[in-house]
């Protein structure tokens, strides 16, 4: 007779563990309590349906089972498991993973149903029992419980998943085939009578570690020292590099990418700390950069794994160097005598190495180029040692297709121009992202001035403005505009007298923008004066009435009369008040144009500044997907204050700093 138990706890927190972001996360927690109920043999399988999709999951086991006290503790108290209370299995010892009675809940962001059907031997008269437990995504505090008599043969737990909601390549692509087997990795090397089956495939790491490193290190934070282990397993496969965030006890709670150049090298990282557990039980182990001290420990680590590869790679350059000696192309004549030196031996030694196995024809070349190209690489290790083992890192990288290409280009250009062109797009990008900082963040946007901050910062990138224009002079009285236009027109000057506005004022103007119109007309130019708002600035009436006032002063006086010249002026600010707003919206004008006067040829214009980046970050657009660079905002506030660290306010000297 089938009885239903209810599940204690919050609504949402089912829903939380019914909605697993990765399905071969999942899967993996559901064999891990396999493990845990001390199985030695685990499979997996997926049973298709008709139309290539997946009917049903099953995890089989020859685990312990669950008895009746078990069924209702595993089902009814969750987060109360009795894993909390021991830390090994109850019949093998070995090391338990779950403790929060939380796994057996991650069926159901697979499938809408789950069932586990599992048979048990009854201590005190030695038969088998057997028991169906069935569970619904839709009401997952429910859980029904019916005792049958078709036992197995022996003890164990077949988990059943229906109606499954995930594609097939969710378990079955390389990646994800890949990940379930790194999970499990360290645990089978400790446990190698463990059997796991995945797919019809057998997990055997065992079968392809080429090598294998342990290091023991410590990790500060907030007062606290957590003892650190890095153990890095090198594959005889082809793998996707990945770094496995374990707590102490050596199971996987996460997998992020290695981010370090190993060529030639497959690896996996698995790095143990009960710091990384602490983390994941308050929900940031999944955003590195939201917690700063994961973030460090995950530096700290790399740099690690930097320096294991360095150490692996100079071992493996041994019997090449004796070889380079004997045939007199090494570049050294001494062995090192200090510790910068022997890094930087050890460093060219990594990158000889690495040029002599991938450089297409080295090998085959004469000795007289080998030790020239050897001398030149020493050269640039002694200049810049990090540098040119990361240059070198990425090109040896790179597919052949890529580097066919590569080759191909320095054909046509050089090396250098390739990267000038490059760090144009990626500065601008750069440039872009901080000015974005200063005129819309809080932070600055209440302390950075027109004159004092911006004014000075964009005098240098008229670029903003169009590519046509180049600076032709900035915060001057509209005498020092009339002077520049003159000269441009390489007239004299004879009329000395100022410029005024309508009311005898003399103005500033803080831009001006010039280009001469190409092709069949050089004597024409189009001149562009730019007033420039602080980002606290609306744009108001006033404001409006002000940049309308150097326009006219300019087309009212007889020097700027009949010179075939093109006048816009434009006011740009952070935002407009209701009143600009109406007046720059114009069904026969473009936006933001609220004068346009054809006889005098100006143009006043109001723009904001999102108005003024947004084109200019579309220009880049093509250029920024083909780089795959992302700008982000501390890299574009330490670009700003490289280049304009005097005319940026204080407030963001100290966010660079930090």
């Amino acid at each position: 007779m089938a009885r239903q138990i209810s599940v204690q706890v919050a609504d949402d927190h089912l829903t939380k563990l019914a909605t697993t972001r990765k399905a071969v996360d999942a899967l993996s927690e559901i064999v891990w309590n396999s493990l845990d109920a001390d199985a030695l043999k685990v499979t997996v399988n997926l049973v298709e349906n008709g139309l290539g999709g997946i009917d049903r999951i099953v995890v089989k086991d020859d685990g312990s089972g669950f008895s009746p006290l078990e069924l209702d503790c595993a089902f009814t108290n969750l987060g109360n498991s009795w894993k909390r209370q021991a830390n090994r299995t109850r019949f093998t010892g070995r090391l338990l993973h779950g403790k929060e009675g939380q796994g057996r809940f991650k069926g159901l962001s697979l499938g809408l149903n789950v069932s586990w059907r599992t048979t048990w031997r009854d201590p005190s008269t030695e038969e088998l029992r057997s028991h169906i437990i069935s569970m619904n995504r839709d009401n997952p505090k429910v859980a029904i419980i019916e005792e049958i008599q078709d036992h197995f043969p022996a003890p164990g737990t077949e988990v059943t998943i229906s109606d499954v909601d995930r594609r097939s390549s969710s378990f079955t692509d390389a990646d994800n085939q890949e990940r379930f087997s790194d999970t499990f990795s360290l645990y089978l090397l400790e446990y190698p009578s463990v059997f796991i089956r995945y797919l019809g495939e057998t997990v055997d790491p065992q079968s392809q570690i080429c090598f294998k490193q342990e290091y023991e290190s410590s990790f500060d934070h907030e007062g606290t020292s957590y003892p650190c282990s890095l153990t890095v397993i090198e594959w005889s496969t082809q793998k996707q590099r990945a770094l496995m965030l374990c707590g102490s006890d050596g199971f996987t709670m996460n997998r992020v990418p290695a981010r370090i150049q190993a060529p030639g090298f497959s690896f996996t990282a698995y790095l143990k700390s009960e710091f990384l557990r602490r983390i994941n039980d308050e929900g940031f182990l999944d955003v590195e950069e939201l917690h700063p001290g994961l973030n460090d420990l995950l530096g700290q680590t790399r740099e690690a794994l930097r320096s294991h590869f360095r150490q692996r790679l100079a071992s493996l350059a041994t019997s090449k160097v004796d070889e380079w000696k004997q045939n007199d192309i090494y570049p050294y004549q001494d062995e090192p005598t200090d510790d910068i030196s022997r890094s930087e031996r050890q460093v060219f030694d990594i990158l000889a190495l690495n040029v002599s196995e991938f450089s297409p024809g080295f090998n085959s070349s004469d000795a007289k180029i080998q030790a020239l190209s050897f001398r030149l690489l020493r050269e640039a290790v002694e200049e810049s040692p990090d540098a040119a083992q990361r240059i070198i890192a990425e090109v040896l990288d790179l597919p052949e297709e890529k580097r066919e290409q590569l080759a191909k280009l320095l054909d046509k250009t050089s090396l250098s121009a390739i990267i000038n062109a490059s760090k144009e797009v990626t500065d601008r990008l750069d440039f872009i992202r901080g000015l974005e900082v200063l005129v819309f963040e809080d932070i600055s946007k209440q302390t950075v001035l027109e004159r004092k901050h911006l004014h000075r910062i964009l005098a240098k990138h008229t670029w903003l403005f169009g590519e046509e224009f180049g600076l032709s002079v900035d915060d001057q009285s509209l005498n020092a505009l009339l002077e520049k236009h003159i000269a441009l027109l390489e007239r004299e000057e004879e009329d000395h007298s100022d410029v005024t506005r309508l009311d005898g004022s003399h103005g500033i103007v803080d831009l001006m923008l010039s280009r001469r119109i190409p092709q069949t007309r050089p004597e024409e130019r189009e001149h562009l004066v730019i007033e420039l708002k602080r980002p606290s600035q609306k744009l108001t009436e006033k404001v409006v009435s002000q940049i309308r006032s150097y326009a006219f002063a300019v087309a009212e006086d007889e020097r700027f009369r009949d010179t075939r010249t093109t006048w816009h002026f434009m006011a740009v600010c952070n935002e407009m008040d209701g009143a600009v707003q109406r007046i720059a919206r114009s069904r026969d004008r473009p936006y933001g144009l609220i004068h346009d006067d054809p006889d005098l040829n100006l143009k006043i214009w109001v723009k904001t500044w999102a108005q003024v980046l947004e084109p200019c970050r579309g220009r880049l657009h093509f250029y920024q997907q083909s780089l795959e660079y992302e700008a982000g905002r501390d890299d574009a506030l330490s670009y700003l204050n490289e280049l304009y660290a005097d005319y940026l306010p204080v407030s963001l000297h100290t966010v660079r700093a930090a």
